[in-house]
């Protein structure tokens, strides 16, 4: 169950504190790892692995 727990003000706007219940699942864990002789360093796009044709979906 949700809710509103109180209406208050922060850096001169007003905002509310809700109230927020429920339940959660962990799905995966993920762990990342910086290499520094990473050959992409920045990261890669699809079209980088799998030709532009990897856009079209």
């Amino acid at each position: 169950m949700s809710g509103l727990q109180a209406v208050t003000e922060v850096a001169g706007r007003p905002a509310v504190i809700p109230t927020i219940t429920g339940r959660g699942f962990t799905f995966g864990l993920t762990q990342v790892a910086l290499d520094r002789f990473d050959p992409h360093p920045n990261g890669f796009a699809l079209t980088d692995v799998w030709g532009p044709s990897a856009g079209e979906i």
